[in-house]
């Protein structure tokens, strides 16, 4: 499924379809009708792009074939641009106009039927139509694509501007991007591989902007899979950055792929994209967003990507690393969960959720920020927190963290989780040797980089609102004693037979105290720790008891303050 290709000629689609064959170099003329200038079997090219208009009906334009043939004569002294800006017609049909275009191994075919540009003054039409159009995408590596649009509509169509964009002439230093068309409209559109399929009920856009892509990029000298991805991503990128695209809307749109014996369904009612500039997307949203894997389903109220990067998006090589997100943030509104067994109830509700991945600086330095709020579930799913005498779980959370590249340091900030009835705990850290190859999408190579990572710092929070009380009647009730007398067997048990298990080491003696002290009065309890040089994997490899661990980390523990 090539969707870079894609995406690239739906933004470009009435360029593609319309303008770019008025580069012609073979016209046969056809015969001469009232009041109309016609063309038969026109066949050119353009770069790596070959076009054939089976026919070109011209009427209220041209006075004769001649006349129109002159329109695309290769060898005329005005650049194609200019010949266009002088043109004006009542209307302008080509009932099949077909446009095969190859970038190394890849090949693109489109076939427009029935295109009519209607009013054109001066090189931009009134109105620009087609009934219909199917392509075909063949990938050596991706295998066969093949798909359709339904009826085309846009207003207020540029020729001129559109044949300077398919001439390809580098545009000046801070050239602007002019109004290329507004009010497109697609009626129906379809997109098939062995992988995936696409569907969509309407795609429409208010307007859109362009100027002259950049110069194409050269041709690798090397051939492989990779420069073959890096030269149709460069692609891409130039003609992003070509282009601007305001209030696009896509209507009930189905994506269906194909991962073995476990198929996704993802479904949205209506996808927004209020401006794609460049490679960047301010905001892309979903309302009414499904997500389908065999028996489970997700509904999402809304989804909204915000800060979307195209060219981390795209770019193979730098998706590992965390210095490079693809997008700003994430935003989930009103999620539920359902199972093909009972799908009238819901295993579990999610009121928000919001992964930021914040601002950057130019050292490269990361901070993200994930929060959910208002987790429901029944307490069932969970048989340890059912015991416990509790018939739903309500719960919210965050996880906050700077990533210092320079440094190789995390610092996590805040990692907290608070339950109604139960508790909140929360976590501080600091972690060095933290590197991007922690990312690697190479097993061996990130196994490595884990080990090197190493904790400084930490310190621990637990505010109890019911947890521990519940825990201990249901100790009592298992042993068959009091609640007091369990309370009193696990103080001495953290106070004595905990200190006696370390060999006595006196952290483990004041942390069994202060813990003695939380079970008496079940408030707050804290443990907080710091290591000079912190403590790895490979440390606790060596550690043979916990005295020598308390060398490394030094530890200590507060209830109730």
């Amino acid at each position: 499924m090539n969707v870079r290709s894609s995406f690239a000629a739906l933004g470009v689609l009435l360029a593609a379809a319309s303008l770019q064959p008025f580069a012609s170099v073979a016209v046969a003329p056809a015969r001469a009708e009232p009041a109309a200038a016609n063309l038969d079997d026109v066949v050119f090219s353009l770069g790596s792009t070959t076009f054939r208009l089976k026919r070109i009906e011209v009427l209220g334009g041209p006075a004769s074939n001649a006349e129109l043939a002159k329109l695309f004569d290769p060898a005329a002294p005005l650049p194609l641009a200019e010949r266009l800006a002088g043109l004006s017609a009542a209307s302008v049909k080509i009932p099949e106009l077909a446009i095969e275009t190859k970038i190394g191994e890849r090949t693109q075919s489109f076939v427009y039927r029935d295109v009519v540009l209607e009013g054109v003054e001066h090189g931009a039409a009134r109105a620009a139509k087609a009934q219909g159009a199917s392509f075909r995408l063949s990938d050596p590596n991706e295998g066969e694509a093949r798909g359709a649009y339904g009826e085309i509509d846009a207003k207020n169509f540029d020729l001129a501007l559109a044949a300077r964009m398919a001439q390809g002439a580098p545009p000046a230093q801070g050239a602007a991007k002019a109004q290329l068309y507004e009010a497109l409209s697609v009626q129906g559109v379809h997109f098939e591989s062995a992988r995936a399929e696409l569907d969509a009920q309407s795609v429409t856009a208010d307007r859109a902007f362009g100027r002259p892509p950049a110069q194409a990029p050269a041709k690798p000298a090397e051939s492989s899979p990779q420069a073959e991805r890096r030269l149709e991503q460069a692609e891409l990128l130039r003609w992003l950055d070509a282009i601007r695209l305001e209030g696009v809307g896509v209507s009930e749109a189905r994506l269906s792929l194909r991962l073995g014996d476990s198929p996704v369904d993802v479904k949205a009612a209506r996808v927004a994209l209020p401006q794609l500039d460049g490679a960047r997307i301010d905001s892309l949203r979903a309302d009414n967003l499904t997500y389908a894997r065999d028996d489970r389903t997700i509904a999402v109220s809304a989804a909204e990507f915000k800060a979307i990067d195209l060219e981390a998006l795209t770019d193979r090589e730098r998706r590992g690393d965390p210095s490079s997100p693809a997008f700003g943030a994430l935003v989930l509104s009103k999620i539920a969960g359902t199972s093909a067994e009972r799908p009238e109830e819901k295993d579990f509700t999610l009121e928000r959720l919001e992964i930021d991945n914040g601002a950057q600086a130019a050292s490269g330095d990361l901070t993200l920020d994930v929060a959910f709020d208002r987790l429901r579930a029944q307490a069932a799913r969970v048989p340890a927190v059912a015991a416990l005498g509790y018939s739903d779980i309500d719960a919210s959370g965050r996880f906050s963290a700077l990533w210092r590249r320079e440094a190789r340091e995390l610092a996590v900030s805040g990692l907290s989780l608070d339950v109604a009835d139960m508790g909140a705990f929360k976590l501080t850290a600091l972690f060095a040797g933290f590197g991007p190859d922690l990312a690697s999408s190479d097993s061996a190579t990130s196994a490595a980089a884990l080990r090197s990572v190493r904790l400084k710092t930490f310190d621990m929070n637990f505010v109890n609102r019911g947890l521990v009380e519940r825990a201990l009647a249901a100790q009592a009730e298992r042993a068959g004693v009091s609640v007091d007398e369990a309370r009193q067997s696990d103080m001495q048990n953290a106070s004595l037979l905990l200190p006696a298990l370390g060999g006595n080491a006196p952290p483990l003696r004041v942390i069994g105290s202060e813990a003695a002290k939380f079970l008496a009065d079940p408030r707050n309890f804290t443990l907080v720790g710091r290591s000079a040089d912190g403590v790895g994997l490979h440390d606790l490899e060596l550690v043979s008891t916990p005295a020598a661990f308390f060398k490394k980390m030094e530890v200590t523990a507060y209830a109730n303050r």
